[in-house]
């Protein structure tokens, strides 16, 4: 039998290590599931970003926050979400988060047309995927959101067939646009800049 002196360390011991434990909060790890909604909900976001005044605060611009909420409007995550900054990725940060993330997996680049199927086939099966263009001469990108739909041929993109998808452009939002075709937003010489990530099922 434990002596009351043995059974008064163990709980003792017990009780620090939950205490150790709880100062370190786990990260949540969110599900992703198709809004069913979000063809409506997404198009809200857009009227909203159109009238977002563009003003910058400690470098970033204010109306940057759509890109990133766009994943959670349409797949229900907030993988682009900085909650220690209080504010969403930049493109930049996005790029390099894909390409470090084990929540995330490269699909293929933009010119292979098995990348570009699959990541219909992710969105279509309402896991999210996206497309990250990043001119590493100019320094500038942007992101597209892969949308449930169906691949078309593109004739700009020399007859590949592309997924949909939807785009919030910083630098011209007027371009900006929802349920077209992945080429419409970005011309053939920059196909080659363009890499599709599909976020991977998380098993609980």
């Amino acid at each position: 039998m434990n002596s009351p002196i043995l059974i008064y360390w163990k709980r003792l011991f017990f009780l620090i290590s939950c205490a150790i434990m709880s100062s370190f909060p786990l990260k949540k790890v969110h599900a992703q599931s198709l809004n069913p909604n979000w063809r409506q909900d997404l198009t809200k976001e857009m009227h909203q970003f159109q009238k977002c005044e563009h003003t910058f605060v400690n470098g970033t611009n204010t109306c940057n926050r759509f890109l990133g909420e766009s994943l959670t409007v349409v797949y229900g995550i907030t993988d682009f979400y900085l909650p220690q900054k209080k504010r969403h990725m930049r493109v930049s940060e996005i790029v390099d988060f894909l390409g470090s993330s084990e929540n995330w997996e490269l699909l293929g680049k933009a010119y292979e047309p098995e990348a570009l199927k699959k990541s219909q086939e992710y969105a279509n099966t309402g896991k999210a995927a996206v497309a990250v263009y990043m001119n590493p001469k100019m320094k500038i990108g942007n992101i597209s959101l892969i949308l449930p739909g169906e691949l078309k041929s593109s004739g700009s993109w020399g007859f590949l067939k592309v997924p949909n998808s939807s785009s919030f452009i910083l630098s011209d939002p007027a371009k900006s646009y929802i349920d077209k075709s992945l080429s419409y937003g970005y011309r053939k010489g920059a196909i080659k800049y363009i890499l599709l990530y599909g976020r991977k099922t998380i098993q609980h």
